[in-house]
């Protein structure tokens, strides 16, 4: 019972970090535009740089989102009914948390 303790918490701690925004929008446009600013690029450089990263974080959004759901199929295995439907309120009380956060922090 203590490894499926064990796993259920690894999962859930997985599930939030995967769950966090990897991309948070105008703060990492902001980092990318210093970014450019600081690496002095040309306009073509700009364009490229800009391509990469959008890729980058397309691949990136691809890869949680297929471990997401890995990790999810892997805990159902581990938890019964209830505790899925508690673990997935428990997700959803924190998606929550964080986008009123986000909210707040946009004002």
């Amino acid at each position: 019972m203590s490894n499926k303790i064990n796993t259920a918490l690894i999962g859930l701690a997985l599930l939030s970090l995967s769950s966090i925004s990897f991309a948070a929008g105008s703060y990492n446009q902001e980092r990318g535009q210093r970014m450019m600013q600081e690496l002095n690029l040309t306009t073509e450089q700009q364009e490229q740089f800009q391509g990469i990263m959008k890729e980058q974080k397309e691949a990136a959004k691809e890869w949680r989102a297929k471990h997401k759901e890995a990790t999810r199929e892997k805990l159902s295995q581990v938890l019964t009914g209830e505790q899925m439907e508690k673990f997935d309120e428990i997700k959803k009380q924190r998606s929550e948390k964080r986008k009123m956060r986000k909210k707040n922090k946009s004002y």
